[in-house]
């Protein structure tokens, strides 16, 4: 950052700056000691009454990061208490934000994902690492009937579903859109039978 120390505190402030020009502005006009000294009165009185009377852009948002699974856990059970009941912007929307990005970097950290060339085997194993059933497919699926023939691989994923997935689970939309093979031999046996 530009800058000394500030004159409230700390290293590196704007006021810090800004009174290195001043300094500067008023040697070279050769401005005398006194007038000098009430110049930089004024300034930082001015600047302290500016930083009292400025409002705080945003509320600020507590969060502690994550040291072990349960406070993982703890992260995610709040996410999905928050979905659809904040708006963006908003305290709740911030820490929604905040929460989700910590999530998104536990879960790179501590399960990251492996290419696959198959979708449906990536699905499975997002399931089975957050502790998740092919019923929680169906927001981004569909019916039952629909998560049982995707997973079984007797139909293949279409666009809205990879977008759904891909945004609820945060699985990449390149891994979901990959071709694969679907089980025929299944769907011929179940109509025969």
């Amino acid at each position: 950052m530009i800058g000394g120390a500030s004159i409230f505190g700390g290293v590196g402030g704007y006021a810090g700056t800004i009174l290195s020009v001043l300094n500067s502005m008023l040697t070279f006009l050769n401005v005398g000691q006194a007038i000098q000294q009430v110049v930089y009165g004024v300034l930082v009185l001015a600047l302290k009454n500016m930083t009292v009377l400025m409002q705080p852009l945003s509320e600020p948002v507590v969060i502690r990061p994550f040291k072990t699974e349960a406070d993982y856990e703890a992260a995610l059970a709040e996410l999905e208490c928050m979905i659809g009941r904040m708006e963006p912007g908003t305290p709740d929307g911030n820490r929604y934000e905040m929460l989700a990005a910590l999530v998104e970097a536990y879960e790179e950290a501590n399960y990251p994902i492996e290419a696959s060339d198959d979708p449906v085997a990536m699905i499975e194993f997002v399931l089975q690492a957050r502790g998740l059933t092919r019923k929680d497919l169906e927001p981004y699926i569909g019916t039952r009937q629909r998560v049982w023939d995707i997973m079984e691989k007797r139909r293949r994923l279409t666009l809205p579903m990879i977008r759904r997935l891909s945004k609820g689970l945060n699985i990449p939309i390149d891994v979901l859109a990959q071709e694969y093979d679907l089980d025929l031999a299944c769907h011929h046996r179940d109509h025969a039978a």
